[in-house]
């Protein structure tokens, strides 16, 4: 880690910010039935895996930049995303205005779509 940060300044101190995190949230990414991490190899997804990322980050309440940067997505992207879910019953605005959570019927469109990861 020492290295990373000699070698790419800045840059390196953001990656092993990231490496330790991951480390230490293991609870959440080992709830997602696909490779959210997916280090070197990048695979399009489809909205609805996008969707599930973000209900499975939400299962504890996030901020908007969390979820921001741990599903890979851009601010106008994950705003867009917000409000589908929003709209259609599946994520909430937590109590502190900042943080989103997963409803009931979100956390039922994860163990759906779990299910249906198996499945492919």
């Amino acid at each position: 880690m020492i290295f990373d940060l000699l070698v790419f300044g800045s840059f390196g101190a953001v990656y092993a910010y990231l490496l330790l995190w991951r480390h230490s949230h293991t609870d959440l990414l080992a709830d997602m039935p696909f490779n959210s991490c997916r280090g070197v190899l990048m695979v399009k997804r489809s909205g609805f895996e996008i969707m599930a990322e973000i209900l499975i980050l939400c299962k504890k309440p996030q901020t908007k930049t969390k979820i921001m940067y741990m599903t890979n997505l851009s601010w106008r992207m994950l705003h867009n995303y917000l409000s589908t879910l929003q709209s259609k019953g599946l994520i909430e605005v937590h109590h502190s205005l900042t943080k989103y959570a997963a409803t009931p019927k979100g956390v039922k469109f994860v163990e759906t779509w779990k299910k249906l990861a198996k499945l492919l």
